[in-house]
């Protein structure tokens, strides 16, 4: 497979480069192709989807992703503002949340939480809710993330 972007397929020197390859892929009875972005209108579309991703948000090493089951995140959030309007979202799921260093604002619903490091929340992600910093400075929180009616199992006491 060869990828190259799409307004570099028509130079002589690519051209030159991919029947080449071609050539020496297929001689060997190996299938060939050329890979490039995707429809203009496509490549749009994933611009435009692009803009709501906040990949500043996830910590590059999750601390546990496995196929299926819960899912475990660590957040770093820049400082916000108090006075800042939540865009309130809702998803299948369920959440688990612990502040790490910092104070992590939570809207769930029609109550807006503060959590300090070393408090928790648990809730079910259908009833509209938001993470954000508080004015105080940045925030560090874990999350624990499930499918509907998946939860951690939390222990109060050893035993």
């Amino acid at each position: 497979m060869d990828v190259k972007p799409r307004h570099r397929l028509k130079k002589p020197e690519v051209v030159f480069t991919f029947s080449w390859t071609r050539e020496a892929v297929t001689s060997r009875g190996w299938r060939y192709e050329v890979w490039s972005e995707p429809a203009p209108a496509v490549l749009e579309n994933i611009r435009f989807l692009a803009d709501y991703c906040r990949v500043w948000l996830f910590d590059p090493d999750p601390v546990g992703v496995g196929p299926g089951g819960i899912q475990a995140y660590k957040f770093v959030l820049p400082a916000g503002s108090d006075a800042a309007e939540p865009d309130l979202r809702t998803h299948e799921g369920y959440d688990w949340v612990y502040a790490l260093n910092g104070t992590l604002r939570l809207v769930l619903g029609e109550h807006d939480l503060i959590l300090k490091p070393g408090e928790a929340a648990e809730f079910d992600t259908r009833p509209p809710h938001w993470f954000g910093a508080t004015g105080a400075g940045p925030v560090e929180y874990l999350s624990l993330m499930g499918k509907q009616g998946e939860r951690a199992h939390v222990r109060a006491a050893p035993g």
